[in-house]
């Protein structure tokens, strides 16, 4: 026999105090775990084994996120009622299909600035280019491939073939290489992660597309002197990457 009650929850006014470096993060983590109003603030980056006046005046300093004094945002989140507390829904993160016109310098900037990129120069992904890669595959522009989130905290993203297409032609791959490229990203893999220790992420491409691709597997197939090697693993991070916006 199963018992069930209904208990009230009263709960405490509470603020949360993050460091500046962590805003996405943490706006990402209130999200997934259910507390989408949760208070958040921020103070400046790094506090750990600053001397005690530096710290002091963190606090008494402006939030470097929202630009308004800290401590005052602190006393009026833990005195003033949070009218957000009562809603409930689905955040939604929406895309853009294209972006521009503009000049090609201010569309890498703009990826740059998104964190779009591995934060090299990348192959811009214009319509032609796109539809240039899509002739290596017979699967539809539009048919969803999978999701993916880049990292532990951020909330998962799907993405299509046109989507996919678009991190191969930024990349630099070959319409060739379309097929490796659309395979790692049904994997639903992410190449990055978090970690207080070192890593690295590895991909093993086997059969025949191999060599028809010219793949290096064989002597020095660590090496970077690969078209295909080279780009699709760059392709792998840059599809990680996006995965966070």
């Amino acid at each position: 026999m199963q018992h069930s009650e209904t208990i009230e929850l009263r709960g405490v006014p509470t603020v949360a105090i993050v460091t500046e470096s962590f805003s996405d993060q943490c706006t990402m983590c209130k999200i997934e775990g259910g507390f989408p109003t949760q208070l958040l603030y921020f103070t400046t980056h790094p506090c750990t084994g600053m001397p005690m006046e530096v710290t002091d005046q963190y606090v008494r300093g402006d939030d470097p996120v929202s630009g308004r004094p800290l401590w005052d945002e602190i006393v009026e989140g833990l005195t003033v009622a949070n009218p957000d507390d009562q809603k409930t829904g689905i955040q939604e993160f929406p895309r853009a299909a294209t972006i521009g016109p503009d000049t090609p310098e201010n569309i890498e900037q703009l990826f740059q600035d998104n964190k779009y990129t591995d934060y090299l120069p990348v192959i811009l992904p214009t319509l032609a280019r796109v539809n240039e890669m899509l002739t290596g595959t017979s699967h539809a522009r539009d048919e969803e491939v999978g999701k993916m989130r880049s990292t532990g905290y951020w909330p998962y993203h799907s993405y299509t073939v046109e989507e996919v297409a678009c991190a191969a032609v930024m990349a630099g791959c070959k319409p060739e290489y379309f097929p490796v490229c659309l395979a790692i990203a049904k994997t639903q893999s992410t190449h990055t992660s978090t970690s207080t220790t070192s890593f690295s992420s590895m991909l093993v491409v086997n059969g025949p597309i191999r060599n028809e691709i010219n793949m290096n597997y064989k002597c020095g197939a660590m090496g970077p002197y690969s078209h295909a090697n080279a780009t699709i693993g760059r392709f792998w991070n840059i599809l990680s990457r996006t995965q966070t916006r």
